[in-house]
């Protein structure tokens, strides 16, 4: 996770400081002193209002002292004296004085290898083994969160596979507020229908964690997370996939959606990020009889800004019928049928995934095709 200096913090200001005592010659620590007032009233409002990295600042810093010693050399004795004099005087105002206020948390305000040996030890103390991290996000800024956030996944590294089982290791996923992770999994995912080992833990792989909005405008923020069960010899697996909510109020992020489908036959669950279901969770889960297809639901939020179901049928779609399009995708005509947002004759719906060499979309029996 990288150091930021976050919207609305200030610029550190030895770095604004120190940038102009070596990059400009001056002939009188007053002239330093205007210059220094008057850059900063001209940079400042950008630099308030933009992040920049620490070490993007610290490269620009040793360029500037670069360029300023090669300078400072054209400048005579007596006024490089005073230019010094000046500037050690700006420094010291600058540095020593108060802080205005913070309206915008930081990402995090420890480096983050301490904030990963924290992780490690919490898991450890609550789960035993080995363990090393394989992702993390920071969540403080897409919330606009009024403490510290931030996501990090570990997996442990102790156990061996076998013929049955590919990889046995544990993923255990941790929300770190203020620098404090909980990695309780029966609280964070109070979920029943998950097939969780004897520590309580419900994942063996971490797919992916990232952003998504349920409104336009990239408005309403949600973290989504994937994540897999174990994986037998056949690499099939349980695929969760979970939506959480910051609750601004209560600072805290509430778990509002969860599915889980079978990796194998395609199962899926998707998070609608554009068009007229923007904002809704299509799920398709292989059947188990005959004749073998998939039992489409279409899932939005409710007053209480958690998912419900809206939508369930079985689908048109066959497993293995030989089209190139994501079962989503196939069905996408008939699940915006049936909840009146299209008809016979309108355009056919443009597929989230198109395979590249699609020239033409069809439909056959209720069912989209990609030729």
């Amino acid at each position: 996770m990288p150091h930021m200096i976050g919207p609305g913090c200030e610029p550190p200001k030895r770095v604004i400081a120190l940038r102009f005592c070596f990059h400009f010659p001056i002939r009188s620590g007053l002239g330093l002193i205007r210059l220094v007032i008057r850059e900063i009233m001209r940079r400042g409002a950008r630099d308030l209002t933009h992040c920049i990295s620490i070490g993007s600042v610290a490269m620009q810093l040793r360029w500037s002292i670069v360029v300023g010693s090669m300078r400072l050399r054209r400048i005579d004795g007596q006024y490089f004296a005073v230019s010094i004099i000046g500037c050690l005087i700006v420094i010291g105002v600058l540095i020593g004085s108060p802080a205005k206020s913070q309206p915008v948390a930081q990402a995090l305000t420890v480096p983050d290898r301490q904030i990963e040996q924290r992780v490690l030890g919490t898991v450890h103390e609550s789960y035993g083994g080995t363990s090393e991290v394989r992702d993390d996000l920071s969540l403080t800024q897409p919330f606009d969160a009024a403490s510290q956030w931030a996501l990090v996944a570990t997996k442990e590294t102790d156990l061996q596979g076998t013929d049955e089982i590919v990889d046995p290791n544990p993923v255990t996923i941790c929300f770190v507020r203020s620098n404090v992770p909980d990695c309780s999994e029966k609280a964070l995912f109070p979920i029943s229908d998950g097939d969780a080992d004897n520590h309580g833990r419900l994942f063996h792989n971490f797919l992916e964690a990232r952003i998504v909005y349920a409104a336009a405008d990239r408005t309403s923020p949600l973290l989504l997370l994937k994540t897999c069960s174990w994986a037998g010899g056949n690499g099939n697996c349980g695929i969760y996939t979970f939506l959480f909510a910051y609750d601004r109020a209560r600072d805290k992020f509430d778990l509002v959606f969860h599915d889980i489908v079978p990796r194998n036959n395609n199962g899926t669950t998707r998070f609608v990020e554009t068009g007229s279901l923007l904002g809704d969770v299509v799920s398709a889960t292989p059947t188990s009889n005959a004749p073998y297809g998939y039992f489409v639901s279409v899932y939005r939020r409710d007053a209480a800004a958690h998912y419900a179901q809206v939508l369930r049928y079985r689908s048109k779609t066959h497993y293995n019928d030989g089209n190139r399009l994501s079962v989503v995708d196939s069905e996408m005509p008939e699940i915006l049928r049936r909840l009146g947002l299209w008809k016979p004759g309108d355009p056919l719906p443009i597929p989230f995934a198109k395979p590249a060499d699609c020239t033409k979309l069809t439909l056959i029996k209720g069912e989209e095709w990609c030729h």
